[in-house]
């Protein structure tokens, strides 16, 4: 029984993993997408560094999701860590407390950090688009279409 939960656990740590993996290259895939539709160096040069961005977050958080309290058993997933972040000890007595002594689940934190800079990114390559499509000579309707069509991606 105990091996068959640790297939489980193995399976969704690495299912995280190549999520993020798979997920980083998707929104590549988008960047690079807009770099190869404008023509603009500006332009051209903030879509590369957007692709930069996406690609450094997505490392940055591969490794963040590998690495686990456990590292000898890194898909168990309690992954909760035991932290004192501050102690207060009063000189004219023995007792000392602990401000905030808390039993916090790094995995939550992980997963919102990663979130905030994958919201950030997809605000980046919407502006980008938003720059793209302002100077082109259409109808306003249209910009507000194709607007519309890449911001079913904003979270």
């Amino acid at each position: 029984m105990k091996r068959e939960a640790d297939s489980i656990y193995q399976t969704l740590y690495i299912s995280d993993i190549l999520f993020i993996l798979a997920y980083s290259c998707a929104k590549a895939a988008v960047g690079l997408l807009l770099y190869r539709l404008g023509r603009d160096t500006l332009y051209k040069r903030g879509c590369a560094a957007i692709a930069l961005f996406i690609g450094l977050w997505g490392m940055a958080a591969t490794f963040a999701m590998s690495m686990k309290c456990d590292i000898s058993n890194p898909w168990i997933l309690s992954d909760k860590c035991h932290h004192i972040v501050s102690v207060n000890c009063c000189p004219r007595s023995s007792q000392c407390h602990i401000l905030l002594t808390t039993l916090f689940d790094i995995q939550e934190l992980r997963w919102q950090i990663i979130t905030a800079f994958d919201v950030l990114s997809e605000l980046m390559m919407f502006g980008m688009l938003v720059y793209l499509i302002w100077g082109l000579q259409m109808v306003m309707s249209r910009k507000f279409v194709i607007a519309g069509a890449f911001a079913c991606r904003l979270p």
